[in-house]
C-alpha cells in the first residue's frame, strides 16, 4: 500500500511540475519551431 501512495505522490508532484513548465515549453517550441505544428500537437499527448 505504501508503494502505491508514494507513486501517487510522485505522480502528483510531477504533474504540478509539468503544469508550471508547460507554458514555457510550448512558448519555446512555438518560438523556435513555429512551423512544426506536429510537435505542438504531440506535446499534450506526451504530458498526459
Amino acid at each position: 500500500m505504501k508503494i502505491i501512495i508514494k507513486v501517487l505522490e510522485f505522480f502528483i508532484h510531477f504533474k504540478l511540475f509539468i503544469a508550471l513548465g508547460r507554458a514555457i515549453i510550448i512558448d519555446f517550441i512555438l518560438f523556435v519551431h513555429p512551423k512544426d505544428s506536429i510537435l505542438f500537437f504531440l506535446l499534450p499527448v506526451c504530458i498526459i
